[in-house]
């Protein structure tokens, strides 16, 4: 069996909550290594947390490897950036895909598929599945260890952003843009 043959983007099912949590858990662990201090990757694991409004609203992806979820990652209608953001936001309306930016969410891929193109994979599918839904551009909050991908993928940078955890960490991070409307080809 070939490696592409092996390999299959489906969205994410609620069955499949426990196995990205924790396949978000690692990810983060290990890229942030060498980017955040201890406490500071103690903080980020508030950060990888899966929304799973986005499981629900059928907006996040994996990617099985041989049948293991070995990547996620989604975009949102929501106007939430990160899952503290949507933490008791229940009074929330979509975002106007005309007006609004998608959310570009939660993406992570397991340390020992690091750099084969799983994360660049499932950013594409998150952008043409914000696409089809009318989506005419994105917005994502960034990790340092993530800008570099999302950079080489047409995304920009808007502004410096600090993400306050609750052990009274400040995790660094970047707000990223990007037009879908370059990314869109005539029919």
């Amino acid at each position: 069996m070939t490696y592409l043959n092996a390999l299959q983007i489906r969205p994410a099912t609620e069955r499949d909550f426990d196995t990205v949590s924790e396949l978000a858990a690692i990810s983060a662990r290990h890229t942030s290594q060498g980017v955040y201090t201890s406490a500071q990757m103690a903080g980020l694991a508030e950060f990888a947390v899966i929304d799973q409004t986005l499981i629900v609203d059928g907006s996040y992806f994996v990617i099985e490897v041989e049948g293991v979820i070995r990547a996620s990652g989604g975009w949102s209608r929501w106007p939430e950036l990160t899952h503290s953001d949507s933490v008791g936001s229940n009074d929330r309306a979509p975002l106007n895909p005309t007006t609004d930016s998608a959310r570009i969410r939660h993406l992570y891929t397991h340390p020992e598929f690091g750099g084969r193109g799983l994360g660049r994979a499932l950013l594409a599918t998150a952008e043409a599945a914000a696409r089809i839904a009318g989506f005419y551009s994105g917005e994502m909050i960034a990790t340092p260890a993530g800008q570099r991908l999302y950079t080489s993928a047409g995304w920009r940078p808007i502004d410096q952003v600090e993400l306050h955890t609750q052990n009274g960490t400040i995790l660094p991070a970047v707000r990223m843009t990007k037009s879908f409307r370059s990314s869109q080809r005539a029919a």
